[in-house]
């Protein structure tokens, strides 16, 4: 069984919105029990080890699968800012129990907030990737513009990245390590900012950093 919230790009401990959707791609070599003749639900989510959902309803089999299926469940109550967890239990014909757990953070749609905002590797030699997390400010899955400048430690600009459009929490962008006249940087250590807003404009947020390059 593996957990998702809104695409299944999420990782364990990634940030989520206040009404995110779960996914839950399931798998039951006996098939899946969707009844309610066992105590509580045979498939139901958990928040928190407090309120339990009947997952059953929304779930969908694969076609031409009676082992496979997905769960697709808007939560429609704001979840409270912070950290939360989730544990989806199914049961398969045999009353075999299989359980999963997840960690979340929710922040407000109102603002635009980056976290763990790193490049990796770090030192690097030839290419490495920015990574971070950004909050889901206007709704779950609304669309990002991501810029990224490289500078000298003296300030001067060396590298623009940009990249359009992104929907996912999670963002990855790589790069090779080249500077905009298309020449490999010297060795040293370089500063970054990154520049997220949302594609309507409404929202942004930015961060700082400092990379190295060894060869």
């Amino acid at each position: 069984m593996a957990i998702y919230f809104d695409s299944r790009n999420f990782r364990d401990g990634d940030v989520v919105s206040q009404n995110p959707t779960l996914i839950a791609d399931i798998h039951a070599s006996n098939g899946i029990n969707l009844s309610d003749v066992a105590v509580g639900h045979s498939l139901q989510a958990t928040f928190d080890n407090q309120q339990s959902v009947n997952l059953a309803p929304y779930y969908t089999s694969e076609l031409n699968s009676y082992q496979d299926g997905t769960v697709t469940y808007p939560v429609t109550t704001n979840l409270s800012f912070g950290k939360h967890s989730v544990t989806v239990r199914a049961l398969d014909v045999f009353n075999n129990v299989s359980t999963a757990t997840v960690t979340f953070d929710v922040e407000s749609n109102e603002q635009l907030s980056l976290k763990d905002v790193f490049n990796y590797p770090n030192p690097f030699s030839t290419s490495t990737s920015f990574t971070f997390q950004r909050s889901s400010a206007g709704g779950a899955g609304t669309p990002i513009d991501v810029t990224i400048k490289i500078f000298t430690l003296s300030g001067r600009l060396i590298k623009t990245i940009h990249s359009y459009g992104i929907t996912d929490n999670y963002v990855k962008i790589d790069w090779d390590g080249l500077d905009d006249d298309g020449n490999m940087l010297a060795n040293g250590v370089y500063l970054y900012k990154v520049i997220v807003r949302t594609v309507d404009g409404a929202y942004s947020s930015e961060a700082l950093g400092k990379l190295a390059v060894i060869r």
